[in-house]
């Protein structure tokens, strides 16, 4: 049998609280132990109802946080749902569009066929129209063309045979380089106009100016030069480097602004100076150097080199033979001499240039001009009468490009072009109109 204050478990109480097992049932207990622990008891308490304070304060913002997401979520849902619409309403109203695109696509491509077949039909319309009333109306304006040209180049050889003999360019003579050691130096020609010598190079300019008898004689020779490359550009539309007031031994030349406007470029003032000289003389050379290339192409290389351009000139006037004198003779010989090969043929079409050969048309208007080479205006199939065989009609009796037949003039020519304009105008079916009218008024076609 145990007792009882073995039965209590130890403590601080007293044995009545441990008799009853009751912690701190007597007044003696609690006053001694639970009120004189009260402080720390409070403190305890106060300590953890500031944790939980602030866990509630946590959970509170986690909350607020959450709702404020949970209304962000709402507003992106209302706008995801906005979007949403708006992409069906696009969407809607690009299948419209599409199907509208699709339907002018048809449109289009019917209206396109629609019209390929009326230009198919109005091609075959003017083809007919051309080939069976106006083939004669072509021929007149080819042979009209053709006259022009002819008179025209006619006209500028007459214009250069007067310049040669108001403004003669001779090669003289042909003197030895200035240069010592060389057994096979080119020689120099000593070119002259009207008389007076023309410099060789810029080096002898600076040897004459220091000579004043010879000042006035040099800017003489070279004031007749730029006159005369002046009317030569101007005559035969030919391109100019320079811009040029001719005034005797005096005269002025600059560099043009651009090809429209003559005046002096800025920066490039006139050069009469004796100073400025040289200047002078080189822009007078590279000038004529670019008429030579104009009137000859690729002639210009039977030329002997290291000739300057005043010689050039000269060789090719005497190339194209238009004084024919001894000068002439003279000249081509001393090209020969210095290295020059013989007279090559006429310049090909496909070196002369025009519209076949893809050349430049001043190469084919100068080889024309100076040499007497019909291809190079592409007139050689005419001349000799070719045949086309994408015209025939009854006029193929009368050789082309003669229309009308070699006995008529140019008065019964301009009656015949007028002749064939005004019945073709009248009436483009009845041929016959054409050929009483004609008649009419060129009684030479009668002889036919």
């Amino acid at each position: 049998m145990h007792s009882v204050t073995d039965s209590v478990s130890p403590g601080p109480f007293c044995n009545v609280c441990r008799a009853a097992r009751v912690h701190a049932t007597c007044p003696a207990c609690v006053n001694s132990y639970v009120v004189g622990d009260r402080k720390k008891v409070q403190a305890v308490f106060e300590s953890r109802k500031e944790e939980i304070k602030k866990d509630i304060y946590e959970r509170l913002k986690i909350k607020e946080r959450w709702k404020t997401q949970v209304l962000q979520e709402m507003k992106l849902e209302d706008k995801l749902r906005e979007a949403s619409l708006l992409a069906t309403s696009i969407e809607q109203t690009l299948k419209q569009v599409l199907n509208k695109n699709a339907q002018l696509k048809q449109r289009n491509e019917a209206r396109s066929k629609e019209l390929s077949q009326q230009n198919a039909e109005l091609a075959e319309r003017r083809s007919l129209v051309f080939v069976q009333h106006f083939p004669d109306i072509n021929r007149c304006q080819a042979l009209r063309h053709s006259m022009v040209m002819e008179q025209l180049a006619a006209l500028q050889r007459r214009h250069v045979q007067e310049l040669l003999h108001i403004f003669p360019l001779q090669i003289t003579g042909l003197q030895a380089p200035p240069l010592r050691g060389l057994q096979h130096a080119e020689t120099i020609p000593c070119v002259t106009i009207a008389g007076l010598r023309l410099p060789d190079s810029c080096d002898q300019v600076h040897e004459v100016l220091q000579q004043s008898q010879a000042q006035q004689t040099l800017g003489a020779a070279l004031g007749y030069m730029l006159q005369l490359s002046r009317l030569l550009a101007h005559y035969l539309s030919a391109p100019a480097a320079h811009g040029s007031s001719y005034q005797g031994s005096t005269s002025q030349i600059w560099e043009p602004r651009s090809a429209s406007d003559p005046r002096p470029a800025p920066g490039a003032p006139k050069l009469p100076d004796a100073a400025d000289l040289g200047l002078a003389v080189r822009l007078l050379e590279r000038s004529v150097a670019m008429l030579c290339h104009a009137m000859m192409g690729a002639e210009l290389s039977d030329c002997p080199e290291g000739w300057s351009p005043f010689a050039m000139l000269a060789w090719a006037f005497a190339r194209a033979k238009l004084d024919r004198t001894e000068t002439t003779q003279r000249i081509l010989e001393a090209a020969a001499s210095s290295g020059a090969g013989a007279p090559l043929p006429s310049v090909p079409r496909s070196a002369a240039g025009g519209e076949d050969g893809g050349g430049d048309p001043w190469q084919a208007a100068g080889a024309e001009l100076f040499l007497g080479d019909p291809a190079a205006l592409g007139w050689q199939e005419a001349a000799l009468g070719a045949e086309d065989p994408a015209v025939a009609d009854e006029w193929d009796i009368v050789h082309r490009p003669f229309l009308p037949p070699p006995p008529s003039q140019p008065d019964e020519v301009e009656h015949w072009s007028r002749a064939m304009f005004e019945d073709a105008r009248e009436n483009l079916h009845d041929m016959s109109g054409i050929f009483s009218r004609i008649r009419q008024v060129m009684p030479s076609l009668n002889k036919l």
